[in-house]
């Protein structure tokens, strides 16, 4: 994308804020529109620690689409549950 390593590493780790050009030269590699690399921006910034989320997507990428849906499915069990023994307690 002709922007250093540790730059993207910033920007991932919400360190630093990419510039409109870099945000446009992500979308390209991705191949989807600016606007929607900002649309999760408020739920990102909530992340205590986005190495977690960065390391989950990098295990997830190389899978099947079924296989994406079937770990978001258990996540969403997993918590549900730690929310219902939060509840109990």
């Amino acid at each position: 994308m002709g922007i250093s390593d540790t730059y993207m590493g910033e920007i991932e780790r919400a360190e630093t804020n990419a510039t409109h050009h870099v945000l446009e030269k992500i979308a390209d590699v991705f191949e989807i529109p600016v606007g929607d690399l900002l649309q999760y921006t408020d739920i990102l910034n909530k992340i205590k620690n986005p190495e977690i989320l960065v390391e989950i997507i990098e295990i997830l990428s190389s899978r099947s689409l079924e296989v994406q849906n079937d770990a978001k499915k258990m996540i969403e069990i997993l918590l549900n549950g730690l929310d219902r023994e939060a509840k109990l307690k």
